[in-house]
């Protein structure tokens, strides 16, 4: 059974960049504006419509960079979608993450 967490963190594009003005938000569907959620299983899902999966298969953008989105089977959308891993081991631990990688899939 997977393990779900809400996605609360800076955007990985902002830590890159060295942005200092990016915070720790939570993360929303761009449809229906309520919060996101992952899983050990590499699923990104909405906490209100219940739109889930892969991760591999999600756009993402970040306002504090004109909304550049991260299409999906690129290099740079894989090192972010590490990036959002690796950056929510601490809160749910190394199990987690690896499981992740496993289900991440090709990259």
């Amino acid at each position: 059974m997977a393990q779900w967490t809400e996605i609360k963190m800076r955007c990985p594009a902002c830590i890159t960049k060295k942005k200092e003005f990016s915070s720790v938000i939570s993360w929303v569907h761009g449809n229906c504006g309520a919060p996101m959620e992952i899983s050990d299983f590499a699923e990104i899902r909405c906490t209100k419509c219940n739109n889930a999966s892969h991760i591999q298969n999600w756009r993402w953008s970040c306002p504090n960079h004109g909304k550049i989105y991260f299409e999906k089977q690129s290099v740079p959308a894989t090192e972010f979608n590490i990036t959002v891993a690796a950056a929510l081991t601490a809160k749910m631990g190394k199990k987690w993450l690896m499981t992740f990688l496993d289900h991440l899939g090709e990259w």
